[in-house]
């Protein structure tokens, strides 16, 4: 579950509108993460070191997953919402 800092709840507590940017490896497994990044995130760029083989060999997950197969799946729940995401390399 991601952690929230104090002043995002007080933006809410306020009604005072909140642009947040986020740079990550979309490592991040969970569905409800996703669908909460993509809904409260407004600038989000994803690191990646290529295809499948390059990103994969580059970026090794100490529990054996495929961090491209994850990366992949994390970009297609975010973009059915929020369809703008830079990558970078």
């Amino acid at each position: 579950m991601l952690l929230l800092r104090e002043d995002t709840v007080q933006c809410d507590k306020y009604s005072l509108k909140k642009n947040f940017s986020l740079q990550t490896n979309a490592q991040l497994e969970t569905e409800q993460d996703h669908f909460w990044i993509a809904n409260n995130i407004h600038d989000i760029t994803v690191s990646m070191d290529g295809i499948s083989e390059v990103q994969n060999y580059h970026r090794p997950r100490v529990d054996g997953k495929d961090s491209f197969q994850i990366a992949e799946k994390f970009i297609d729940n975010v973009t059915k919402i929020n369809p703008v995401i830079s990558l970078i390399r």
